[in-house]
């Protein structure tokens, strides 16, 4: 019941213009860091620590799974239209999808506690970002699966305590927004 809750009161957040407008705009930010917002780890090379990942979390933290489903696979798919690399696939679409789903859940509506953060991190981690990341790079690239799979688990270990301090530190500065907590209360 809980989960349909969740998905029924952020797909309400949808109809609000202001709610639009935001989401598009994370979106578009989600894009650019996308792009230009990659740092090469000195000393691991082939691991980047981006920051795409910061508005699709303000997205679901703000707006819910819905919005945050919607984020995680236009943020693909657009990233994709402007810059091809390759043929498309859509396992990376899917998991983009999944990842908003997720965090969403978890962290919709001021609940991202440390507790719903490290839960709902170590499940994407685990399932979404090492497994899943793994079979699409496998059956797209033909890349050795036990080879990438340990590579993908050693970078989700080293990103893992950036980005959880990044996410709470924005969940808590969402929540002192005025702006955000009038549309809320609405």
């Amino acid at each position: 019941m809980y989960i349909l809750n969740q998905f029924k009161k952020s797909a309400k957040e949808l109809s609000h213009p202001y709610s639009l407008c935001a989401i598009g705009m994370l979106l578009a930010l989600r894009i650019v860091l996308g792009y230009f917002g990659n740092l090469t780890l000195a000393f691991a090379p082939s691991m980047k620590f981006g920051f795409a990942f910061i508005p699709l979390m303000l997205v679901c933290i703000m707006y819910g799974p819905v919005a945050g489903a919607c984020v995680g696979g236009l943020g693909d798919i657009i990233s994709y239209i402007l810059s091809p690399q390759g043929a498309y696939f859509p396992g990376f679409t899917i998991s983009g999808i999944l990842t908003g789903i997720l965090f969403g859940l978890f962290l919709y509506k001021n609940n991202c506690t440390i507790v719903r953060l490290l839960i709902s991190y170590v499940i994407n981690a685990v399932f979404i970002h090492i497994f899943l990341g793994t079979l699409w790079l496998n059956i797209a690239f033909g890349l050795p699966f036990l080879i990438t799979l340990g590579t993908r688990a050693l970078q989700a270990l080293i990103l893992a305590v950036p980005e959880i301090l990044i996410t709470l530190t924005l969940a808590k500065a969402v929540t002192r927004i005025p702006q955000i907590k009038a549309i809320k209360n609405k």
